[in-house]
């Protein structure tokens, strides 16, 4: 995910990951927001209502399960454990 872009996971099972440089599951890089429907937003990742507990990601570099280089980034983790 780079710049501006939203996600949503919704009821996700995650679990067991690797990436080789950042964020075994989830990478977000960039800067700025962007406009939708007239609308100034910032991007968002939101993972909510998870089935399981988030575990067993790796990344070699950085970040083991997520990693987020992005200043106007909002994460909304809600409804899981980790």
């Amino acid at each position: 995910m780079l710049n501006d872009a939203s996600v949503s996971f919704s009821n996700p099972d995650l679990s067991y990951g690797r990436a080789r440089r950042y964020g075994g599951a989830i990478y977000a890089g960039g800067t700025g927001t962007f406009i939708s429907g007239g609308v100034q937003l910032r991007p968002k990742i939101s993972i909510t209502s998870c089935t399981l507990t988030i575990q067993d990601f790796d990344a070699l570099t950085k970040g083991g399960f997520m990693y987020i280089d992005h200043p106007q980034m909002i994460l909304d983790l809600s409804g899981c454990s980790y």
